[in-house]
């Protein structure tokens, strides 16, 4: 009776110590992962800084200033890098105009709880318009971001005001 307690318990040690060495090996490799996918997108924005005509050490700086605006935010540096490249391939310049423009994306970000990614794809189509448009307001309002109300405080005007604007397409991305 001892050697078969024994044996089921060798077996059921067995079977977790395997269970436990799997779970570990899919935790390192979803790490692995991770971090290639960072890695990957910072390489991504580097080059699409550089093909926006910055330096190695203007895109350096770009990306430390990237680095600076999410520090403390739930937003990730590669989340934030992805999104300024979007932005500068629309037309926002590198520098301030860049670090305003992501700024927004992370207060918006972490009020709506939208993701980044989200949010710096509908201000890239704002920008590639040239002004907010019904269909990216509508897409804001679908992650959680009251734009109308925002931009009425921001201007002082009434809601009903700024979305007649917006319906005359004269709410510009800046």
């Amino acid at each position: 009776m001892g050697g078969a307690m024994s044996t089921a318990l060798g077996t059921a040690l067995g079977i977790g110590v395997s269970k436990a060495a799997g779970a570990a090996s899919r935790v390192m490799s979803e790490a692995f992962k991770s971090g290639f996918d960072r890695i990957t997108t910072l390489e991504k924005a580097d080059i699409q800084f550089r093909n926006m005509g910055l330096s190695a050490g203007q895109t350096k700086k770009q990306l430390g200033d990237l680095n600076d605006i999410v520090t403390g935010t739930s937003t990730s540096l590669s989340d934030a890098a992805q999104a300024a490249a979007m932005l500068g391939g629309a037309g926002v310049a590198a520098g301030d105009d860049m670090n305003n423009a992501v700024k927004a994306l992370v207060n918006i970000s972490s009020a709506s709880g939208a993701s980044a990614k989200d949010i710096g794809l509908v201000m890239m189509q704002i920008k590639a318009s040239g002004r907010l448009l019904g269909s990216e307001a509508l897409q804001l309002a679908q992650r959680g971001v009251p734009i109308y109300d925002l931009i009425s405080k921001s201007m002082g005007k009434t809601t009903a005001e700024i979305r007649k604007m917006g319906e005359e397409g004269k709410i510009s991305f800046e």
